[in-house]
């Protein structure tokens, strides 16, 4: 799938998602709230080499809204969009969230990961580890970066799954 991000404003951005059989879902999001949380995603998917996460079921046809909906529950909502991985992939991402802010460190946010999933009696994915973490930070370290020198009206491109000299799991 290719991800184009296009730079609208300092507060806004586009995101489409073009899929393999051609198909596309585009939004447009406010920055603040989900741009780094999408890179995150983004760059723990990737690292990971995970499918079954919010980029992976946006490839396999899943709709945009559809996952949103997902991510709010609440009563008569389908939560089975976030059972097994994606409920993983979630939890690493939130933990991760301080890492991206540069207000954590790799093993601060592979301890939140433990700390996190521990309590619900299973043991943190195997693939959360410190060298995974700073191949996460190193990964949103350069999304940011070039995030940062689009200028507006420009279009920022991923592919996902990542490309094939990329970690893969």
């Amino acid at each position: 799938m290719l991800i184009r991000l296009t730079k609208l404003s300092d507060l806004k951005h586009r995101m489409t998602a073009v899929r393999a059989d051609g198909s596309t879902a585009t939004v447009e999001l406010v920055s603040r709230s989900f741009l780094i949380h999408d890179f995150i995603h983004y760059a723990v998917e990737t690292a990971a080499g995970l499918s079954g996460g919010f980029w992976g079921l946006l490839a396999s046809g899943k709709g945009m809204e559809e996952l949103a909906l997902a991510m709010r529950p609440s009563d008569g909502i389908d939560m089975t969009l976030l059972a097994g991985e994606a409920a993983t992939v979630e939890a690493v991402v939130g933990c991760f969230t301080g890492l991206a802010q540069d207000r954590a460190t790799p093993e601060e946010s592979v301890d939140a990961v433990r700390r996190m999933i521990e309590p619900q009696g299973r043991p943190p994915p195997d693939w959360v580890t410190l060298d995974f973490a700073r191949t996460v930070q190193e990964r949103l370290r350069r999304l940011r970066g070039e995030w940062k020198a689009l200028p507006y009206g420009g279009t920022m491109e991923l592919r996902f799954p990542a490309a094939s000299g990329e970690k893969k799991r």
